[in-house]
């Protein structure tokens, strides 16, 4: 197959703190970047922790109004895991590759707004209900862009 590792998972919860205390506290992770997100009024807020000196990302979000994407997702879905997501070396083939494998996607085309990383979301895996992620990382030391999470965020409006 085209994907090379588990490069991260993600969790959309009602409250984004209880969780990173867990992973820090308990698990010995670090937090490496803290996102406020604008999304069209609403707003929500993630953190990314990493275990030091190891290639894997947790993803926590939550929204901080009732509008937001993520506040209806856990209204709808609960606290828990949103998504896994698997490294690749070039995002297009294995997006070409899944997509004739009948796998739908939450946009046409892998999001790229600059800053080394391209990603797309798969529509939830019926047997799962876990969303999964396509990633390409220009660079090992990147951890999140901010605009591609946004619009990632947005593409799963309505899921």
């Amino acid at each position: 197959m085209l994907l090379t590792r588990l490069d991260h998972v993600a969790f959309r919860v009602e409250n984004i703190e209880p969780v990173v205390n867990y992973y820090t506290e308990k698990l010995g992770f670090k937090v490496v970047q803290k996102m406020r997100l604008e999304m069209g009024g609403s707003e929500a807020m993630s953190n990314v922790l990493n275990l030091p000196g190891q290639p894997f990302f947790i993803f926590v979000d939550q929204g901080l109004d009732e509008n937001n994407i993520i506040t209806k997702w856990v209204k709808d879905n609960g606290s828990g895991l949103h998504h896994m997501a698997y490294l690749v070396d070039d995002i297009y083939p294995v997006h070409e590759s899944l997509k004739k494998q009948g796998v739908e996607f939450t946009t046409d085309e892998p999001i790229d707004t600059g800053g080394g990383l391209k990603q797309l979301f798969t529509h939830p895996i019926p047997v799962t209900g876990i969303i999964t992620e396509i990633i390409e990382r220009e660079k090992d030391d990147i951890f999140f862009v901010q605009e591609n999470v946004i619009q990632l965020i947005k593409s799963t409006e309505g899921l």
